[in-house]
């Protein structure tokens, strides 16, 4: 992916959803690729395996708590993928 997009600024993220093994959640940091979460438990195992990960976690689904949002913003993660106006204004 690095390679087709070279021209452009990305990030190659991982669905923590897809196996959340600290095995494989270390290996995916170390090839410095970031981590798309769905819950702060998911955020959790992130930050286990390295705490600088936060600035690579894109925070996505429907169904993040106003803990979790808080949880997230205080690791100071990369972002959020809104989900609704209600969220937005949760996030505010």
């Amino acid at each position: 992916f690095d390679n087709a997009f070279r021209t452009i600024a990305h990030s190659v993220c991982y669905s923590v959803k897809a196996n959340s093994a600290l095995g494989i959640l270390r290996l995916i940091s170390g090839l410095r690729c970031g981590f798309d979460v769905v819950s702060g438990g998911e955020l959790e195992r992130v930050l286990q395996v390295d705490k600088r990960a936060a600035r690579k976690v894109v925070f996505s689904g429907v169904g993040k708590t106003k803990e979790e949002m808080r949880q997230a913003l205080k690791a100071k993660i990369l972002l959020f993928n809104v989900e609704s106006e209600s969220e937005l204004w949760a996030l505010a």
